[in-house]
């Protein structure tokens, strides 16, 4: 019994003490066709924190399920309960068809290799996806904020996917997608003679983006004066659009001031009689 209690030693304990209800904490993504990347990479830092990788690479194999007088291993118990709680982690973290996939099969390791095999040809032809899409990357319309967020979930994913791009790399994606409005700092940044990282490239963007908005709407606010001076009436030009001269009378009016009427002149009948 002495070597039952030294294998009981040797098995982790973590598991057993993380209820599986609470799982949804430390797997909030759930596996489906299109982000097995994402998804294995929370589950093996889950399972490295918990010591517990061994189970489903197959590297920690199943003690004897007896002793040689034919009664019960407790080691191989303790082993089959954590394995058991294992593959509940794999399927809770599976939607409902991917888990259809694996219906059948009984130990975390099986699931997992499954599943490995499974989503590795679409894993390499997202890795490719993912490449064409720095190469094609532009910022068109959007903010520089969502541009650059782009690019990192690109490359994020690629880190995940072990296919990680260098920084250097990263820059020249970056500044190939930008617009002729930043030539001037492209250029700056393209021949200047340290290198320059994503980080410090982001602070430089998010400036350079504020000194054009600034701009832009300097000349729209010279453009709209400049309308609005040459759409202004002359002087010489009255509330209806008439012309009337600045000389000793003002259109019909004369010198009997500004506010007779223009009514046609008619003559006094008795002013010719004799």
């Amino acid at each position: 019994m002495s070597s039952s209690t030294s294998s009981d030693s040797s098995l982790p304990q973590a598991i057993i003490q993380t209820p599986i209800a609470n799982i949804h904490h430390f797997l909030s993504i759930k596996l489906n066709a299109s982000n097995y990347l994402i998804w294995r990479s929370q589950f093996l830092a889950l399972l490295r924190g918990y010591d517990l990788l061994s189970y489903v690479d197959g590297t920690a194999k199943p003690p004897p399920t007896q002793f040689d007088d034919g009664s019960s291993n407790p080691a191989y118990i303790l082993w089959h309960k954590q394995d058991q709680l294992l593959l509940s982690w794999l399927l809770s973290s599976l939607t409902e068809s991917v888990h259809a996939q694996v219906v059948g099969l009984e130990s975390s390791h099986a699931v997992w290799q499954y599943l490995s095999s499974a989503f590795s040809s679409q894993s390499q032809a997202r890795i490719m996806q993912l490449h064409l899409s720095l190469h094609s990357l532009k910022k068109g319309a959007d903010s520089m904020s969502s541009y650059l967020l782009k690019a990192k979930s690109i490359s994020d994913e690629l880190s995940l996917a072990s296919k990680p791009v260098s920084d250097d790399d990263m820059v020249l994606y970056i500044l190939g997608g930008l617009s002729s409005e930043y030539a001037s700092l492209v250029t700056s940044i393209t021949t200047r003679v340290a290198p320059i990282s994503v980080a410090d490239l982001h602070g430089f963007l998010i400036n350079e983006e504020i000194r054009i908005q600034s701009s832009v709407t300097s000349d729209l606010v010279s453009a709209t004066a400049n309308m609005a001076l040459t759409s202004r009436p002359s002087d010489n030009m009255n509330r209806d659009g008439r012309h009337y001269s600045r000389g000793r009378g003002r259109g019909f009016s004369g010198r009997r001031g500004r506010h007779r009427s223009h009514a046609p002149f008619v003559p006094n009948q008795y002013q010719y009689q004799y």
